[in-house]
C-alpha cells in the first residue's frame, strides 16, 4: 500500500472536527429539553418550542458558518503573510455580524 502525502494526520483532522460534532449534539439536545420540560403544558405549546428550536437551530448554524467562512479568508490571508488584508477581513466579519444580529433582534 501507497503512503500519500497528508496535508492533515487523521489526528489533526479529529481534533478539529470534535468540536463541531459536539456543538451540533448539544444544540440538539437542547431543543429535546426544551420539548420535555414543556410536554405537560400541552400540544400547542409543544409545537411552538418545537418551532422556535429549529429556527435558533437554523441561526446557530447560519452565524457559525459565516464565522467559519471568515476565519478561512483571514487564515488565507495570514498564510500570505498579508496582516492587513487579514486584519481588514476580520473586522468586516465582525460588523457584518454585529449588523445581521442586530437586524434579528430588532425584527427589521
Amino acid at each position: 500500500m501507497e503512503q500519500k502525502n497528508l496535508l492533515f494526520s487523521k489526528e489533526a483532522l479529529n481534533k478539529l472536527i470534535r468540536p463541531l460534532v459536539v456543538e451540533q449534539v448539544l444544540a440538539v439536545a437542547v431543543g429535546m429539553i426544551d420539548v420535555i420540560m414543556i410536554a405537560s403544558v400541552g400540544e400547542a405549546a409543544v409545537s411552538g418550542v418545537s418551532l422556535v428550536d429549529n429556527v435558533s437551530i437554523l441561526l446557530i448554524g447560519l452565524f457559525g458558518a459565516l464565522a467559519t467562512g471568515g476565519a478561512v479568508v483571514a487564515g488565507q490571508y495570514l498564510g500570505q503573510k498579508d496582516e492587513k488584508n487579514a486584519c481588514k477581513a476580520a473586522n468586516q466579519l465582525i460588523l457584518f455580524i454585529i449588523f445581521g444580529a442586530f437586524l434579528l433582534c430588532t425584527g427589521a
